[in-house]
């Protein structure tokens, strides 16, 4: 059988695409290495209410863990400050399947613990070997995670670099934290790049770290500064985050790559749910355009539709590389900045002043404003 489509990848950014396409009445097959879909999990699982509606997605409880007020950052001397912007926690192993089952409701095929091994395209149709057979399809939609094997074996992978992360998962009862009605930021040079987190989940927190190093040390570090009893963490899960991926294109004809795959993480708070389903959304309005005028060239304006956007803006890479490079003196200056206040309460007469206060920083009053211009993004867009 020859589909219109095929979605590698079960995830945000899969599951819409496959949803989308199926939805406008298209033979679709999704397809993910995974048995079951979405474990094991590998995200802090926050994302903002802005996402999902920017996404035409509505909040459902049975993947709402609990509403949040929107972050607070924790600098490593000083007083915490804040970005409000409405969220939630979320089960991501609740919102992947509700998402796939709705593609699964508007027709889309669903094939688990299928492996897609190779991949080649001969100018009609895709064909990919998979450990349960040989799927051929007009359109390819690659979803396979931040270490996407269809992206490299095509040749469009320059280069990708990555953070690791790791999470525990306890109960609320058996931790003692001050703080349930905000995702809980942690900005601190020891974690060279990343930083660390405690997302409140109602019944549980989720507290985790990324870094460039070693992961493992620096979160028991973490959870020590905290006094949270690491025997009483009662799940752990751990992955990569993309960082930084340079690729060729984003799609060729008859094909886009999407979410993780494409290093869509936003390089500046990790956040990867948000443009997954925006990508995942765009690529299968691309992949219907495509299919219904019978042109698989038109699978090229996906990447120039995502180019434009907000969810690649160069400026979360300068932004990145900036954080990357700082240590606990620029975070407090960041803090005495804020003096407690919200992120979007900040004035630059304000900020003007307290460069003045700290003149060894004065000649690094650019490197901050590219931070503070980004920071706004990187909130909107990047979780």
């Amino acid at each position: 059988m020859l589909f219109d489509c095929a979605v590698v990848g079960a995830g945000p950014a899969g599951g819409m695409a496959a949803r989308t396409v199926s939805e406008k009445g298209f033979d679709v097959l999704l397809i993910d290495r995974k048995t079951e879909i979405g474990l094991p999990v590998r995200c802090a699982e926050g994302i903002s209410h802005f996402a999902l509606e920017n996404s035409g997605l509505i909040p459902d409880r049975s993947w709402i863990k609990q509403e949040v007020k929107g972050s607070k950052v924790v600098p490593p001397a000083g007083k915490p400050y804040y970005y409000t912007d409405r969220g939630y926690s979320i089960d991501r192993h609740e919102f992947d399947k509700w998402i796939v089952k709705r593609a699964t409701d508007a027709g889309c095929g669903l094939r688990l613990g299928t492996v897609a091994k190779e991949v080649s395209y001969d100018g009609r149709c895709w064909t990919l070997s998979t450990s349960s057979g040989e799927v051929k399809s007009r359109i390819l939609i690659a979803a396979d995670g931040p270490i996407s094997g269809i992206a490299e074996s095509l040749g469009m992978m320059i280069r990708r670099i990555w953070i690791n992360a790791m999470q525990y998962k306890i109960d609320a009862k058996d931790f003692d934290y001050e703080e349930n009605k905000w995702l809980c930021l942690y900005f601190s040079g020891r974690f060279k790049g990343g930083y660390g987190w405690v997302f409140p989940r109602k019944d549980e927190y989720n507290v985790g770290c990324g870094t460039f190093g070693e992961v493992r040390p620096l979160l028991k570090t973490f959870c020590k500064q905290l006094n949270l009893d690491c025997g009483k963490i009662k799940d752990t899960n751990a992955g990569v985050v993309p960082h930084e991926y340079d690729l060729s294109s984003l799609a060729s004809k008859g094909l886009a790559i999407v979410g993780d795959s494409a290093g869509l993480t936003n390089p500046g708070s990790g956040g990867g749910i948000h443009p997954a389903l925006v990508s995942g959304k765009m690529a299968g309005e691309t992949a219907c355009r495509a299919l219904r005028l019978e042109n698989p060239d038109i699978m090229l304006d996906y990447h120039k539709l995502l180019s434009q956007s907000d969810y690649t803006n160069p400026n979360f890479r300068k932004y990145a590389n900036i954080f990357r490079r700082w240590g606990d003196e620029e975070f407090n200056l960041i803090s005495a900045i804020m003096d407690g206040k919200d992120y979007k309460d900040l004035s630059k007469l304000r900020a003007t002043k307290m460069f003045f206060k700290n003149p060894r920083f004065i000649k690094r009053v650019r490197e901050f404003w590219v931070a503070y211009k980004t920071l706004r993004l990187v909130m909107k867009y990047g979780w």
